[in-house]
């Protein structure tokens, strides 16, 4: 079985170990490559999504900066793809190309896993970025009636994210651009989410918010960025004494999602890091 990652760069990636180790535990031969697809390279993203119409590959993931500009190319959107109008995730139906998206549910998942169930439900929070990923930490965000504050470069980008979710910044929401992000902004949020690249492979001194910036005690800080580990932000944020967690646990939720897409087989959470862990011989991201 044929599987792998389409997105640019790929070199960070730790997509390959986590479906090696599920191939081997659900006892099937397959592999999962990684393709990378340069911004704008659409020719090149046609001819591997001819790949899979003719089964030549059996599923792929696909990651920034394409989550979004694949959608034109595929016959049909299903479940998180149609709510967030992102791809995570590609496989054929009924001889169809179909894009679905499992960061929202993986990422919902691992946050109750890191901070509690409750932290999700009628909470205030801070997402940086309004990409791919964004919109699925929104989603989830919005179903959970969170008053969320919105930290983009452009702000146009930010009101059509918003557009798609029939929601405007008076339904609380409220949209800011990097440079307005001060003290008081930090102060007023329970949960501060990095949905952008900032701090990830090669650039890992990164960060969405400035050092300056103090956070507490009482706040959960995620960032998405799994590679490092840590990153600068999860290292500020225990350092000041915050509860943090990176996007390793929502990488390897959304991806277990995906091989049960792709094979119908569910590889349950605890049984796969205690595999990740035994064959990386190391501790966990």
């Amino acid at each position: 079985m044929r599987t792998g990652l389409i997105g640019w760069p790929l070199g960070h990636s730790l997509s390959p170990q986590i479906h090696k180790i599920a191939f081997e535990m659900a006892g099937i031969s397959g592999n999962y490559d990684l393709y990378p697809i340069a911004p704008n390279s659409m020719s090149d993203l046609e001819k591997i999504l001819i790949q899979v119409r003719s089964q030549e590959i059996q599923g792929l993931n696909v990651t920034i900066p394409l989550k979004i500009s694949i959608i034109p190319l595929l016959d049909d959107l299903e479940g998180g793809a149609d709510r967030y109008q992102a791809v995570n995730t590609v496989f054929l139906k009924d001889h169809k190309l179909i894009g679905t998206n499992t960061d929202g549910p993986g990422f919902k998942r691992d946050m109750e896993v890191c901070f509690g169930t409750e932290v999700l439900r009628g909470k205030t929070a801070l997402v940086f970025g309004a990409g791919g990923s964004a919109k699925a930490v929104l989603a989830e965000l919005i179903e959970n009636g969170m008053f969320v504050t919105i930290v983009v470069r452009n702000r146009e980008r930010a009101l059509n994210l918003l557009s798609r979710f029939n929601i405007s910044e008076k339904d609380n929401f409220v949209i800011i651009e990097n440079g307005q992000i001060n003290q008081r902004t930090i102060d007023g949020v329970d949960l501060i989410i990095n949905a952008t690249p900032l701090g990830m492979v090669p650039d890992i001194d990164g960060m969405p918010i400035s050092e300056n910036l103090i956070l507490n005690h009482n706040q959960c800080i995620y960032d998405l960025v799994y590679n490092p580990t840590p990153t600068q932000l999860t290292k500020k944020a225990l350092r000041e004494g915050a509860k943090a967690c990176n996007g390793f646990g929502m990488l390897v939720e959304q991806a277990l999602l995906a091989f049960e897409i792709w094979t119908g087989i569910s590889i349950p959470r605890d049984e796969f890091f205690k595999h990740y862990q035994l064959a990386n011989g190391e501790k966990l991201p």
